[in-house]
């Protein structure tokens, strides 16, 4: 019966290895995936930052189109001078 009783005994201590092995993988996939989300965090951050600066570039240029072609139009006579400083 003693013999026995070491036989679960030794079973029981090869699963919990087992699964302190098992967490042990866990625990080096959580690792992985959060320096990917860092990563993918830090480039998403880069990304944006580009695209603001562009729209700010774009959104600057239009305005100085707008003021330009408005001066131009009221130059022109077809907007009155009171209609350009609107």
């Amino acid at each position: 019966m003693g013999r026995r009783f070491g036989e679960i005994d030794e079973r029981f201590k090869r699963i919990d290895e087992r699964f302190r092995q098992i967490d042990e993988r866990f625990n080096e996939m959580d690792k992985r995936f959060d320096e990917l989300k860092r990563y993918v965090d830090s480039r998403f951050d880069d990304l944006k930052s580009y695209v603001d600066y562009r729209v700010d570039r774009l959104g600057r240029a239009f305005s100085s189109y707008q003021e330009f072609f408005i001066e131009y139009l009221s130059i022109k006579g077809v907007v009155s001078e009171q209609e350009a400083t609107m």
